[in-house]
């Protein structure tokens, strides 16, 4: 035979097919009408589907085409190639008929149906909504098995949101002898005390098990409590799962993590052979029979990272060996390739939390000296009686009087002075308060904010007012005051300002040492007032590295990710009066997360995100086998050209994505991607 020419039988790629039923389905049975043309597997969000033709006998029309296929028909394809000593069954697809299209013109007739393999099913059953976690009671108990969760339809499928962490810190696990046995991750309150950031491994350990618990058309990928832990970052998804379809959520989910995620198939045991197939076409139903098991052969989800996958050798032979054709340098004969640098981000920007600092802030009379007369006559009853509310003091200053309104702030509002310039009278200056540089911090509003945590179980105590009657000596908690929603302030809430006492001494009141400190000459001195409170600093923590020789432009491209209160340093200032008690409650942090630093992040980031996109389309005459999705395509042998998206310690070639197989000619294309949809949230 002349060098160049090519001779070989493509394997028979027969089909199974098992009517449906009603929601059941007859034996799977040689289907000699049916012929397989195309398989095409891809990664989530997408999934498998086959193409395949109706073979007619002469004289039938394709208008009959419902008595031998129809929708919801279990089909299953699969060739006998040699293993071992005996003949093994190659199995390629296994799924539904979703759609059966017939046309007819006065070139011919055709019928041609469409399938989807049962990955679909999570796609099109399942909805995610709502959020697994304890109750009240359930959170105090840790009860395992039905009795530890309960599930809210009116709260979001969130996780991390806002940069903040709301996994709850105890993981539900089954009942004894409860199947499925599985162990979860549970949602929490966001910042709740203990609460732990999700990664992606956490939320697709959870959307599988609470969503796909059953396992019946597709089995989970289960993963240990230490390959979760390998997670590494707080997963950021900065929008709500709600209303996704679970295959969607799936794959959103591990793309933001840089990973594949797929479904395979697989004979139930190793030593299966075409046995499972003829034993299938003897009577075995399709219905499922166990986690993701169908009639011998198991369905389940694989999830590879980026970059882990096998290695996988393109060769095309040389421009210079052509005339001969040598078919173990060459298994490519065409291709489609696009490298794309625009996309490259080699220097992203990270913003962390801005940080909280819990203390204790100074207030001072937020009311002028007109609004408040000490000259008036004071009822005798505090609160005063009905008959004494005609009294000018009863009718200002308490909060059922006539003529309240025009003075509910005199005597009762107290607020920080932080909008205005260090010079200003009553000026609070929070950068000296925290350690910082004075005014340093720019004039502006802050809000109060909870205090940090004291224990891994227990929330931080919300912001407090106190006191001091004896000029700072002492403070007590004062119970009688709100605390505003949008500056440093609170408000006194006593029906009567005489009610504001002094637990030491009752004749000490607010009222009075007001009244005192405005007499000439004063014979008392104000109260001294402060707000026990958390504030969050002007700035951020901010990770943006430099552009690195090896990627995929020269270019310093950057984009903005903002992780919200991810990596926030949290501190308990030596002013909070919590202090001395303990100067480092669970609730402070010094920025990390479990060990993370920004920058480390922000360097794992730029490690999936400084390549280039390549996407490619390589049609192979002589397909692979061990070929799998996720797997990698380095180089193209013999022309020498190097794949890799770019170079340096995080080298990163393009993936396989999907794989279509033509059993009519046995011919295979990859098509290859370096997308990272998901990473640029």
């Amino acid at each position: 035979m002349a060098p160049g020419y090519l001779t070989r039988t493509a394997p028979a790629w027969l089909v199974a097919q098992a009517r449906a039923r009603g929601g059941s389905w007859g034996p799977l049975a040689q289907a000699w009408h049916l012929r397989a043309d195309t398989v095409e597997r891809r990664a989530a969000p997408r999934w498998t589907t086959a193409t395949l033709t109706l073979l007619l006998e002469e004289g039938r029309h394709h208008l009959e085409a419902e008595q031998f296929v129809g929708v919801d028909d279990w089909i299953r394809i699969y060739r006998y190639v040699p293993g071992g000593q005996a003949v093994e069954a190659d199995h390629l697809f296994d799924g539904l008929v979703t759609s059966v299209r017939t046309q007819a013109d006065a070139h011919g007739a055709a019928t041609v149906i469409r399938c989807h393999s049962l990955a679909w099913r999570l796609w099109r059953d399942r909805l995610v909504f709502g959020q697994y976690r304890r109750s009240a009671l359930q959170a105090a108990t840790h009860p395992a098995g039905a009795e530890g969760v309960s599930f809210y339809a009116g709260l979001p499928c969130e996780f991390n949101p806002g940069g903040r962490p709301n996994m709850d810190p105890v993981d539900f696990t089954t009942a004894d002898g409860e199947a499925p046995e599985f162990r979860a991750p549970l949602f929490c309150e966001p910042g709740a005390a203990g609460a732990r950031w999700w990664t992606w491994r956490d939320a697709l350990q959870y959307l599988q098990w609470f969503y796909n618990g059953d396992q019946g058309f597709i089995a989970n990928r289960d993963f240990t409590p230490a390959e979760r832990l390998a997670g590494g970052w707080p997963l950021a998804i900065e929008r709500d799962l709600t209303g996704l379809r679970l295959w969607e959520a799936l794959a959103l989910v591990a793309r933001a993590g840089g990973a594949d995620l797929f479904e395979t198939i697989a004979p139930t045991a190793e030593d299966e052979t075409a046995l499972a197939a003829a034993a299938a076409a003897a009577g075995e139903s399709p219905a499922p029979a166990g986690p993701g098991v169908v009639a011998g052969i198991s369905h389940a989800i694989a999830v590879v990272p980026w970059g882990t996958g096998s290695a996988v050798s393109i060769r095309l032979q040389a421009a210079a060996d052509a005339p001969v054709l040598d078919l173990e340098q060459t298994n490519l004969f065409g291709h489609t390739l696009d490298v794309d640098a625009a996309a490259a981000v080699t220097c992203p920007c990270v913003a962390g939390g801005r940080p909280l600092y819990e203390l204790a802030v100074p207030l001072t009379a937020a009311w002028t000296a007109a609004d408040l007369d000490t000259t008036l006559t004071l009822p005798s009853a505090c609160p005063p009686a009905a008959g004494e509310m005609g009294l000018d003091y009863a009718k200002r200053y308490v909060t059922s009087g006539a003529e309240h309104a025009q003075y509910r702030d005199a005597g009762r509002y107290w607020r920080a002075i932080t909008d205005a310039a260090s010079t200003a009278d009553d000026f609070c200056d929070l950068a000296a308060l925290v350690g910082e540089a004075a005014g340093s911090w720019p004039p502006m509003r802050h809000r109060p904010l909870a205090l940090l945590a004291a224990t891994a179980t227990a929330g931080g105590e919300p912001a407090f007012a106190e006191i001091s009657w004896d000029a700072g000596d002492t403070w007590v908690r004062l119970a009688q005051a709100a605390i505003a929603d949008d500056e440093l302030a609170i408000r006194i809430t006593a029906a009567d300002l005489r009610a504001v006492a002094n637990p030491a001494d009752d004749e000490q009141t607010l009222w009075g040492d007001l009244a005192g400190a405005a007499a000439d000459p004063p014979t008392a001195d104000v109260p001294l007032v402060r707000l026990v409170c958390c504030v969050a600093g002007p700035s951020r923590p901010l990770a943006w590295p430099a552009r690195r020789p090896g990627g995929g432009t020269s270019f310093a491209a950057s984009h903005w990710f903002d992780r919200g209160a991810a990596f926030q340093r949290r501190t308990r200032t030596a002013g909070s009066p919590l202090a001395a008690d303990d100067a480092a409650p669970a609730g402070a942090s010094d920025g990390t997360h479990q060990g993370l630093s920004l920058d480390a992040y922000a360097t794992r980031l730029q490690d999936l995100l400084e390549s280039r996109l390549i996407h490619a389309s390589l049609p192979l005459e002589i397909p692979l086998d061990d070929v799998e999705l996720g797997d990698t395509v380095e180089r193209i042998e013999g022309v020498e050209l190097d794949l890799a998206a770019n170079s340096g310690p995080a080298r990163r070639a393009p993936r396989i994505v999907a794989i279509r197989h033509d059993l009519q000619r046995d011919g295979m294309v990859l098509m290859l991607d370096t997308d990272r949809e998901g990473m640029l949230a």
